[in-house]
């Protein structure tokens, strides 16, 4: 696993991603590096260029019809994705089936 997502020390995307981009996934990785960010939530990807993140965004606009946009984290050349909350009930309609109750909190009230 770790030789598909590294190429030596740099973090890479590997070029399948959206294939593994599964309700699951996203719920994994939001409990793990999701927070709230205002009336949205981000998702952390700060070690990913920018191009990673570009991409992964445009996964989750296609894949799942969310507005996910790249923000910038307050260092430079680095980006989270940030969704929108416009697209928050569908996001936590995705991930519903797989959020732990400990994790409800990360939830904006708006969804």
């Amino acid at each position: 696993i770790h030789d598909y997502f590294y190429n030596g020390n740099t973090k890479i995307l590997p070029s399948t991603i959206q294939h593994y981009l599964s309700p699951l996934a996203l719920a994994i990785w939001f409990m793990d590096d999701g927070s709230k960010c205002g009336p949205g939530v981000r998702l952390a990807t700060n070690k990913y260029s920018i191009q990673d993140v570009q991409n992964i965004c445009y996964i989750l606009n296609h894949k799942y019809q969310l507005i996910a946009t790249p923000n910038k984290c307050g260092r430079p050349n680095q980006r989270v994705v940030y969704i929108s909350k416009k697209s928050i009930p569908q996001f936590f309609s995705i991930l519903k089936p797989y959020i732990l109750p400990q994790m409800l909190y990360k939830i904006p009230n708006n969804s």
